[in-house]
């Protein structure tokens, strides 16, 4: 597959190793820029144009979700993060980022998310998979009985013991990147 290039944005300054937002007046040696750079297969970018084309709409900045949950956290006013890690679990993939230092690391994806977990409870428990995702959403909010919520997590056990290691795994891929590992996670 070939993949284009969507969008690259300045994502981060350094002045002699010292993390600043703006290095516009500032004087020093060493000045690094961090990029951050949105890529998309060929089909998902002529995907994005035939949607701009045919609805007349201009999208004018096609970032992954986690980036854009770090760039308003990075900036907000009252309480700026510099370092976290996100886990965003969609449907049918779950991608887990690192920001650290004011750094943005990287999102790294693996095809598993809340349709895995309602497959699981489907075929174990014969039940229809509407009813499997409404079990699904309410053991992970915590609203089931004692009795109900052990069967779910036995049932569930497997799967959610592959999702905890594929996590893992995309958070050593971080580890020689990161400094200092975030100990916020959203």
């Amino acid at each position: 597959e070939s993949f284009i290039l969507l969008d690259s944005q300045l994502a981060d300054f350094s002045l002699d190793g010292y993390h600043v937002p703006d290095p516009v007046g500032l004087t020093g040696k060493d000045l690094t820029v961090s990029l951050f750079n949105t890529y998309a297969e060929k089909l998902h970018a002529e995907l994005l144009e035939e949607l701009q084309s045919h609805h007349k709409i201009k999208i004018l900045l096609p970032l992954p979700s986690v980036y854009g949950i770090w760039h308003v956290l990075r900036s907000r006013p009252s309480r700026p993060v510099h370092s976290a890690i996100f886990i965003d679990i969609g449907s049918r993939e779950t991608r887990v980022a690192v920001g650290s230092q004011g750094n943005f690391l990287g999102v790294k994806t693996f095809s598993m998310g809340g349709r895995t977990f309602s497959r699981r409870i489907a075929l174990h428990l014969a039940l229809g998979f509407e009813e499997a995702e409404n079990l699904t959403t309410q053991y992970a909010t915590g609203s089931l009985g004692s009795a109900v919520a052990k069967k779910i997590a036995a049932v569930l056990k497997p799967d959610i013991g592959l999702w905890i290691r594929s996590v893992g795994l995309a958070l050593d891929e971080f580890a020689s990147a990161a400094e200092l590992f975030p100990s916020e996670t959203y």
